[in-house]
């Protein structure tokens, strides 16, 4: 009668220990960094031909000056770009005494463009597993001092210690 309670206790201690003896694996990887491709980004120079003195010809004041935006390549791209815009000479005849002529442009806003750099390398990954229940004494002893103790306490109860 009472060996029935005791062979369920000593089931359970086993099979409890069991479901903490399989070894876990968990992916470990490296990270590793690239740097973004970037180019700045400006609106169109928007310049004007302004001051012109009165003794300078008629279609000086009228004309488009040509102007494009020069950006530093080795800018640093924490901030924005700070590019700047340059004009193609006026006629010499706009420029030169008594006509002068000034070429005007606003302040340029330019942003960054910035896309995935094509040659970044993967990350490398590698399975790694805990070691077996054999080789870690806290799993092992649990399953030996719980059949240990329930060996015991059946040896008791039935008088042969």
């Amino acid at each position: 009668m009472i060996l029935l309670p005791l062979l369920l206790l000593f089931a359970v201690t086993v099979q409890h220990a069991a479901a903490d003896c399989h070894p876990v694996c968990t992916w470990q990887c490296d990270s590793p960094t690239c740097l973004a491709v970037c180019r700045p980004i400006c609106a169109p120079p928007a310049c004007s031909i302004t001051n012109c003195s009165l003794s300078a010809p008629p279609g000086c004041s009228s004309m488009s000056p040509v102007c494009w935006i020069n950006c530093p390549s080795d800018e640093c791209q924490e901030t924005c770009p700070v590019c700047e815009t340059l004009c193609a000479a006026l006629p010499t005849s706009c420029m030169g005494a008594p006509a002068y002529c000034d070429v005007t442009c606003p302040e340029l806003e330019c942003s960054w463009s910035c896309h995935k750099p094509g040659n970044c390398p993967a990350p490398t990954c590698e399975l790694q597993c805990d070691m077996p229940a054999c080789a870690t004494p806290s799993t092992a002893s649990r399953v030996v001092v719980g059949v240990t103790a329930t060996m015991l306490l059946l040896w008791l109860l039935l008088g042969v210690v």
